[in-house]
């Protein structure tokens, strides 16, 4: 195991996350995604493979584990996929995988899947794709795949209705479905009008948790703060926003990114001149403020003051988060 104070100065995350965005290429136009933005690019494979030798590095000197999570775009339109997926299966410093999918519509999604069986965490189905596959529901329960449904906490209330709705459905026949939740956080000005309220995250979090019979995932660390989930909070290696700390997010085009709710902050760094030293520095710094305005919180060791991207947008500037829970 890492030593305590080589892991304090290059990390905290225990593995650190590594979130792909391989492309944005898309079978859907959903209106909220975050990668859609992005000019029309695909991650290179050789530019990803001296990428993850610099973890494979980082593993050498520090026993550095990591996790990966794979999105798009759609996963499948990725012409490099089963690549990845045979590096990431034999690689000894990749401890898990997650696999953000539309739907297993791919005649090889199947194959791709079982080929990192050992390694894989969960799988998140797209709930506007997953309507009419229930069959896919059924073979990833088959084979004893976590799957998470991801809903996203709007104040559109058509499109929480029409998820809700999608949910309902599924959780009739599928009683054990874990739901995952994310409230929206807005990558324009015009999205501002869709964020929710503290009071509405309250009520619309309340009805998926009743639904999903608890069966209920979430990382925001706001959502865990209204229903007092402080015992679990305790255990858990990150509290607050993962950036720097616990993880880094890479764009198609190669560009390093604080967080995929936050494309159009810039950080300078791609994964040529990505350095896990310099990126965690680089974090911190731009969080210090915030931390200092939250510290003396009562609930600031859980939060540590929330989601930062949830200002970005309004003022252009990282600050605590939106929904503070004493700004009720």
């Amino acid at each position: 195991m890492i030593d305590k104070q080589t892991k304090e100065a290059i990390y905290v995350g225990d593995p650190y996350l590594i979130q792909l965005n391989l492309l944005n290429s898309c079978i859907n136009n959903c209106e909220y995604c975050y990668i859609k933005s992005s000019s029309a690019q695909i991650l290179n494979p050789r530019r990803l493979k001296k990428f993850f030798q610099k973890f494979e590095e980082y593993h050498n000197r520090y026993n550095l584990k990591i996790s990966v999570s794979l999105t798009g775009g759609d996963l499948f339109l990725y012409p490099h996929l089963e690549w990845i997926i045979e590096y990431l299966r034999k690689a000894e410093n990749v401890s898990s995988i997650s696999l953000l999918l539309n739907s297993l519509w791919h005649k090889n999604s199947k194959k791709i899947i079982l080929g990192i069986l050992n390694k894989i965490e969960n799988i998140q189905l797209n709930i506007d794709n997953i309507e009419n596959r229930e069959c896919d529901l059924k073979w990833l329960a088959s084979k004893k795949i976590p799957v998470n449904i991801k809903i996203l906490l709007s104040k559109n209330t058509n499109y929480y209705n029409s998820q809700m709705n999608i949910l309902k459905k599924l959780t009739k026949s599928n009683p054990s479905l874990r739901v995952s939740v994310d409230r929206l956080i807005p990558t324009s000005k015009e999205q501002l009008k869709d964020m929710c309220s503290l009071k509405e995250l309250r009520e619309k979090a309340s009805e998926i948790l009743i639904l999903s019979n608890g069966n209920f995932v979430c990382d925001d660390p706001i959502i865990k703060l209204l229903f007092d989930q402080k015992e679990k909070l305790q255990t858990d290696s990150l509290h607050g926003c993962s950036i720097g700390k616990g993880s880094v997010t890479v764009y198609p085009d190669g560009a390093i990114k604080l967080c995929a709710r936050i494309p159009k902050f810039e950080t300078g760094l791609t994964i040529e001149n990505f350095d896990l030293k310099e990126y965690i520095h680089l974090a911190n710094k731009l969080t210090r403020k915030i931390h200092d305005k939250c510290r003396k919180c009562t609930e600031y060791q859980f939060c540590k003051g929330g989601c930062p991207a949830t200002f970005f947008v309004k003022s252009n500037r990282l600050d605590k988060d939106i929904n503070c829970y004493y700004e009720e």
